[in-house]
């Protein structure tokens, strides 16, 4: 697998970030969700290619430069868009506190999968153990529903000192032009 972290200049032209050779977070829980994959039994089973791909390069099956060309770019289409929010700890990045207790309601909004990061179960509470506490990923249609989708659910979620951003997607719905 490779992740390409890129940033656009002003002008439009991207800039490689970094390079990582496999799913870093909270990027690739940005990524998987609409990737056809069936990610912790929340997502709609159907045929999962991405899935299969990853499989047969694990196993060094059936590979040739020119099926997996073909084949991994097909599998990285997709008609739906996902925005990732972290939700940070009090004195993140420099010094998160720990020990807060965390809040999360039985049922999440529709179309949002929660990530845990730094997070610990202390006798049967859920915790906070790190700076990133949580990742709340929306999905839908388009960047303006996926990113409500995340600040409704970041919004649900309670420790003390929490904190998240509230921009996360803002360029990319401006270019669509409903911002």
């Amino acid at each position: 697998m490779l992740y390409a972290g890129l940033m656009i200049s002003p002008d439009g032209d991207p800039y490689v970030v970094e390079f990582n050779c496999r799913f870093g977070d909270p990027e690739v829980q940005a990524v998987l969700p609409v990737a056809d994959f069936p990610l912790l039994a929340v997502l709609p089973v159907a045929d999962f290619p991405l899935l299969d791909h990853m499989w047969s390069i694990a196993a060094h099956e059936n590979w040739t430069p020119e099926h997996s060309r073909v084949e991994a770019s097909r599998a990285a289409v997709t008609t739906r868009a996902a925005v990732t929010t972290v939700l940070a700890a009090a004195g993140y990045p420099e010094a998160p506190q720990k020990g807060a207790t965390i809040s999360i309601p039985d049922e999440l909004p529709a179309d949002t999968v929660l990530f845990h990061a730094g997070t610990r179960i202390v006798e049967g509470t859920t915790t906070v153990s790190g700076g990133r506490v949580l990742c709340a990923t929306g999905t839908g249609p388009t960047v303006t529903a996926a990113a409500e989708a995340s600040r409704s659910l970041a919004e649900i979620i309670q420790f003390e000192g929490q904190f998240f951003r509230r921009d996360i997607g803002w360029r990319e719905v401006a270019r669509a032009g409903v911002a």
